[in-house]
């Protein structure tokens, strides 16, 4: 009896595996909600940005050291070049995540509010990069 139960046991922890995997597997690229960044020590650091690839005028790839960043505005924007200046939140001052508030200022005095900023895996990054490419 007992060896049937650790049996069942071992089939509902590899069945709930497998079905963890189905759901990463479907969640989308970026999202486009603004959910801020949790926990802070994910958000970004401005000065910590590496490479800034503009995919189009809503869209920016971000690498800050080992992460990789997905950045929307709510308008159409001048993001070939990395914004002079940035308004933060309150919440989190000197670092970007993704919070009501959040702006970037763009070298041509442009304001542009950032809808969401999500943390991305480098294949999602890689994924979003090559649409930029075949452009």
């Amino acid at each position: 009896m007992i060896q049937l139960r650790t049996r069942s046991l071992s089939l509902l922890a590899f069945f709930l595996t497998i079905g963890s995997w189905g759901v990463q597997a479907q969640a989308p690229v970026t999202s486009t909600t603004n959910v801020p960044i949790h926990p802070e020590n994910l958000c970004l650091t401005p000065s910590q940005i590496n490479t800034w690839t503009p995919i189009n005028k809503h869209l920016v790839l971000i690498k800050a050291g080992e992460r990789r960043y997905a950045m929307r505005f709510d308008k159409n924007c001048d993001v070939h070049s990395q914004p002079s200046a940035w308004i933060m939140s309150t919440t989190h001052p000197a670092l970007l995540c993704g919070s009501p508030g959040e702006q970037a200022i763009m070298s041509s005095g442009t304001i542009c509010p950032i809808k969401n900023l999500s943390l991305i895996s480098q294949a999602d990054y890689k994924a979003l990069q090559s649409k930029s490419k075949a452009k």
